[in-house]
């Protein structure tokens, strides 16, 4: 048991050497654990889900914008400004969409991946 807990120590010491400390803290903010484990499949899952979750939040930002840009333009009767936000509103609603399948498909895209 003792072993073992050394080994695991080892690892994490290791990839905390190698691995950035924005990497870390990114993991530490969204509660994985899978970054001191052995298992890479884990790992990767997790991975693609903090890449989701950053999808999400520039489809939300994306899409805040837009409104309020297209508002503004729709206030001054600006057309063009108002096809650019409606433009921005249909990008933050297609990359929230990307996030969702993302975060389904997660399992099938690291199960895809040979690593032995």
């Amino acid at each position: 048991m003792k072993k073992k807990l050394f080994e695991m120590e080892q690892k994490a010491q290791m990839l905390m050497t190698k691995t950035s400390p924005k990497v870390l803290a990114l993991a530490v903010a969204f509660g994985t654990s899978s970054f001191a484990c052995a298992d890479a499949k884990k790992l990767m899952e997790d991975i693609i889900g903090i890449i989701a979750m950053l999808i999400t939040a520039l489809a939300v930002i994306m899409a805040v914008v837009g409104i309020v840009n297209y508002a503004s333009a729709h206030s001054e009767g600006d057309g063009p400004a108002q096809s650019k936000a409606v433009g921005k509103i249909a990008a933050g609603v297609m990359l929230a969409a990307l996030s969702i399948i993302l975060k389904a498909k997660a399992g099938d895209l690291v199960g895809n991946i040979d690593l032995g």
